[in-house]
């Protein structure tokens, strides 16, 4: 993995040569260099990698890995990263165990690379390469006086542009302290600011030189200069030691320092052959082979939300406002993460990232308490606390089943459903299924090894899965969907199955209640005018998220309560029958709709009345038993989200309603329903007509809200990963769920205040202001405003800060006047501008690779044979790296005196989802024998209204095409909006026709 703008290329060169050197070395496979191997050199999305565990340079990590897996005979418990710089950086925080890709690999080796906050928690075997006079990313920081001084000036080399001595807020961990902490948590016991083991041995990966060491010394300025106990005079030739931690979880990998001395942060150097592999990627090679195997942590974790409480040893506001300290380091502080959201991503957090024990959620941020250094007593506080467990299950019994079953390739071939579909089921009509009773465990992702006929946990493990338990429920709704007892292997799963999960029912026992339970009236739409509810009346508001002045306010609106007016509604449309909810006169003078008030407050119908439902919207009661499932809110079974066992993805016209979505987002529609979100749209033709990127679970307005708050998305909701016990309702329900709820619903959130609170809030912002202030506050940030760069500078550089290894690419003006006693170690990219006094000792080379970006046009006919290898560089020209298309389109009709004229409203994004505003439009729209020409031009919020001209009741048909130029990108017309499974205006569909209205 590449440093900050670099590329593949260049890390082939650092690593391997040139193609074609190295004495057959390169991709020698025996063991003396490591074994067999594949070797791939992916690029980050930007210049450089996105520091992430969860972004989209993780997913591009993990996808390629399982690709590699898939097309290759590749060995799953021998995948390994190595990271440069910025790479490796990434490497540091990816390699915790809540990621997936931490789950895929087996050990690590970075390179001038720290600048994490805390350490890594996974298991694999971690290798950490540093030099201790790296003036980019330090080898060590000093903490001196609650502040971060670098062991060489981070900036020094790059410019006038200011350093670090001066010294930083935070203290990042780099070399010998980040593996002490990684190795802290395998067991070992040395501290921090400790000596460090002594070396066992040591390695030759620098080509010396007295000249180069010499500069490198005078350029590593610093009061804390690491000593080394070496002059470049008697520097050894083996000058990078290797430092071993002892560590006692057995289970874990090594943890290994190899600490170079007094080099900076070029890569390092030494090859075997001119031009060939260097000896580091060799060593690189043997330190991988002597550590297969993946190494996980045993057991199925679950996590639970108790009384509100806050940790109070270690204090968890002293650890929040101490998070830039050493001291902190096994306490993980995340956020700011505002809203129920944020309480949700902190539970999930805790859930998958297996050191974590206690998680507090307070003050919009999220305290990760580690095993290491756990919570050990709690106190009273307005403060979330998640507690996790693990249960180290037991191996289920095999059945008498045949031993094949268990390799059998479609057992079963997706994960278990939740919803139950039709019947027979596991149970008799005599007995009752027990929802949430455990029926077994299945081996994720490919659900292929099932306790029930004999799967085990370590035959999991072994394809490096995931071992997790399914209840009854699941079971049961699996059991269906294969077909009941008509399934193929119902006899190896449904005795077991159902000698588990199901129970005779009580006689004369009331299931649809608990017996004590007080009768709740059964929710009736009687009295509650259809005209009162979503998507017919809405609030339309005064203020709120978003609002823009320019809008017509509503002062006597109201907002509707689970979808249906209290008040009263009144239209303001008469072509489209929209109404506002209000109690203004204005409003009263149209329909009366306090009879609604009752269905209101309990809006679940019946399961006899409820409308069709599948997937997770069915699993989902509270939404899909609503009263206005069908009508203010509708399943969407098509586009890029359709819902599934997994996704419950629907059209809702909810926004700004007072319980279901005030804040007017997919965030709050899919949280309301103990669901989380996944996306949000843009709809079209207010159904469910979507496509494009997405606006985005916190998008309030979408593209296009003209003249008020749009009233409506669709969302793409997704299921929460771990159960919380939901708070009692003031009433019991007469039509209790299946299964417990997954999550207790958020309470109604308020617009936020015109005017500013009172007193200042405890904790700082989270990103400092464009101006600072006259003077400081008392305390500082919790943590740093952003990911840690490259450089821990405190203004960013202007100038790329991973040194290259190459020569310039334009040669002198003249040659020297006296040849050099020796040629360089690289020869120039072109020759000189006149020959040299005396010929070179070697010839020089002619780069022969490719450019590391694709033509803008694909070529005619594919080369013959393929390069060798990627270019050392990218191309001076390369092609757009923004795309424009066409986001939404929305099309609506006016019909007066005989005539009709439809209106095409477009939405232009690029691919950074921002709105494009003064893109062209050149369309051409046909009618019988006409053809017409037209443009128009983008505005602020990427709008642009194509229109027709009046047309006869005779026409029956308009048909349009279009193109579009935008400045600094492209069209891209395969992204545009999705009709009818096709990307409008793109190849597949080029035209698109629209028909006079009925």
């Amino acid at each position: 993995m590449h440093g900050i703008y670099s590329n593949p290329g260049d890390q082939i060169w650092l690593m391997m040569g040139s193609e074609g050197t190295g004495n057959s070395e390169t991709y020698a496979e025996d063991e003396a260099h490591g074994g067999p191997f594949c070797i791939a050199f992916p690029k980050s999305a930007d210049y450089p990698w996105d520091y992430s565990s969860d972004g989209v340079d993780k997913d591009y990590l993990a996808a390629l890995i399982l690709y590699a897996r898939d097309e290759w005979p590749i060995d799953n418990n021998a995948v390994f990263l190595h990271g440069f710089s910025s790479g490796g950086i990434q490497i540091h925080n990816l390699m915790n165990t809540e990621c997936v890709v931490e789950q895929l690999v087996a050990g690590v080796a970075t390179y001038g690379s720290g600048n994490v906050l805390d350490p890594p928690t996974t298991k694999a075997a971690y290798l950490i390469v540093m030099s201790t006079h790296d003036n980019i990313v330090a080898y060590k920081y000093a903490w001196v006086n609650d502040k971060a001084y670098p062991s060489c000036d981070c900036n020094t080399n790059l410019g006038d542009q200011g350093g670090c001595l001066q010294g930083l807020e935070y203290y990042t961990l780099q070399g010998e302290e980040l593996a002490t902490s990684i190795a802290n948590l395998r067991g070992f016991s040395g501290n921090l600011f400790d000596a460090h083991p002594t070396p066992s041995y040591t390695l030759n990966l620098i080509k010396k030189s007295n000249s180069v060491c010499q500069n490198v010394v005078n350029s590593c300025i610093s009061p804390y200069v690491v000593d080394t106990g070496y002059t470049c005079a008697n520097l050894p030739v083996d000058e990078t030691q290797v430092i071993e931690y002892g560590i006692t979880d057995n289970s874990a990998g090594p943890v290994v320092l190899w600490k170079i001395m007094l080099h900076n942060h070029d890569y390092p150097n030494k090859r075997r052959v001119s031009f060939g592999p260097t000896e580091f990627f060799f060593q690189l090679k043997l330190f991988f082979n002597a550590n297969r195997g993946i190494k996980t942590f045993s057991g199925t974790r679950s996590i639970t939300e108790v009384a509100q409480e806050t940790c109070n040893t270690p204090d968890a506001l002293t650890m929040l406002y101490d998070s830039s300290k050493p001291v902190s380091r096994f306490i993980k502080t995340m956020g700011p993460l505002p809203g129920n959201a944020g309480k949700i991503t902190c539970g999930e957090y805790c859930l998958r990232e297996q050191r974590c024990v206690d998680a507090f959620y307070l003050y919009s941020y999220c305290l990760i308490y580690y095993d290491i250094m756990p919570c050990t007593s709690t106190k009273g506080g307005d403060v979330v606390h998640f507690k996790a467990s693990v249960a180290n299950l037991p191996t289920a019994q095999p059945t008498t089943a045949p031993p094949s079953v268990t390799s059998l390739p479609n057992l079963p071939t997706l994960p278990p459903t939740n919803a139950p579909t039709a019947s027979p089921g596991l149970c008799d009509s005599s007995q009752t299924l027990k929802a949430t009773t455990i029926a077994g465990y299945s081996c994720a992702p490919l659900y292929q090894i099932d306790s029930t006929v004999g799967g085990t946990e370590q035959a999991c493990t072994d394809v490096s899965g995931q071992w997790i338990p399914y209840n009854c429920t699941t079971a049961d709704g699996h059991y269906r969907e294969n077909g009941g007892d008509d399934w193929e292997y119902a006899q190896y799963f449904k005795g077991p199955w159902s000698s588990i999960c199901c129970e005779d029912s009580a006689p004369n026992t009331p299931t649809s209640a608990p017996a004590s339970a007080t009768p709740v009236a059964q929710p009736s739409l009687s009295g509650c005018p259809s005209e009162c509810a979503v998507p017919n009346c809405v609030w339309l508001g005064t203020d709120g998220p978003e609002w823009d002045p320019s809008w017509s306010r509503d002062d006597d609106g109201t907002p509707t309560n689970n979808g249906f007016c209290t008040n009263y509604c009144k239209v303001y449309d008469s072509e489209s029958q929209k109404a506002l909810c209000g109690d203004g006169a204005w409003h009263q003078s149209g329909t009366d709709c306090t009879g609604c008030q009752d269905i209101a407050l309990n809006p679940t119908l019946p399961p006899i009345e409820r409308g069709p439902s599948s997937g997770l919207c069915q699993a989902t009661e509270s939404l899909s038993g609503h009263a206005l499932w069908g009508k203010g809110t509708f399943e969407c079974n098509g586009g890029p989200n359709p819902t599934s066992p997994s996704v419950c993805t629907v059209y809702q016209a909810f926004n700004g309603d007072k319980t279901v979505n005030s804040g007017r987002t997919c965030e709050d529609f899919c949280t309301n329903f103990g669901l989380k979100c996944l996306n949000g749209f843009d709809d079209s033709e207010d159904g469910c007509l979507y496509g494009g990127p997405g606006i985005g679970c916190n998008s309030v307005l979408g593209c296009c809200s003209e003249g008020g708050p749009t009233p409506d998305h669709v969302c793409v909701c997704g299921e929460n990963i771990y159960p919380i016990t939901a708070s009692p309702t003031s009433s019991s329900t007469v039509f209790p769920s299946a299964s417990p709820t997954k999550f207790s619903t958020a309470p109604p959130s308020n617009f936020p205040t015109s005017s500013p609170s009172a007193s200042p809030t405890s904790i700082p912002t989270a990103s400092p202001t464009a101006n600072p202030t006259s003077s400081p506050t008392a305390i500082p940030t919790a943590s740093p405003t952003a990911p840690s760069t490259a450089t821990p500078s405190y203004n960013p550089t202007t100038t790329p800060i991973d040194p290259t290894n190459f020569p310039t690419s334009i040669p002198t003006a003249s040659p020297t006047a006296n040849p050099t006693s020796s040629p360089t170690a690289i020869p120039t990219a072109s020759p000189t501008a006149s020959s040299t006094a005396t010929p070179s000792y070697n010839p020089t080379a002619t780069p022969i690779d490719p450019t590391n970006f694709p033509t803008v046009s694909p070529t005619a006919s594919p080369t013959v044979s393929p390069t060798a290898s990627p270019s050392r560089s990218p191309t001076s020209t390369p092609m757009a790296s923004l795309f424009v298309f066409v986001a939404n389109m929305d099309v609506t009709f006016k019909e007066k005196n005989g005539k009709w004229r439809p209106t095409l409203k477009l939405v232009i994004k690029d691919t950074n989802n921002k709105k494009v505003k003064g893109a062209t439009i050149s369309y051409v729209y046909r009618y019988k024998k006409k053809s017409i020409s037209k443009t128009c031009s983008t505005n602020r919020k990427g709008l642009c209204k194509i229109k027709t001209k009046n047309l006869k009741s005779t026409i029956d048909t308009v048909t349009f095409e279009l193109d579009i130029t935008a400045p600094n990108a492209d069209y891209n017309p395969e992204l545009n909006f999705v009709h009818n499974d096709c990307p409008v205006f793109s190849s597949s569909c080029e035209e698109y026709v629209i028909m006079k209205p009925e």
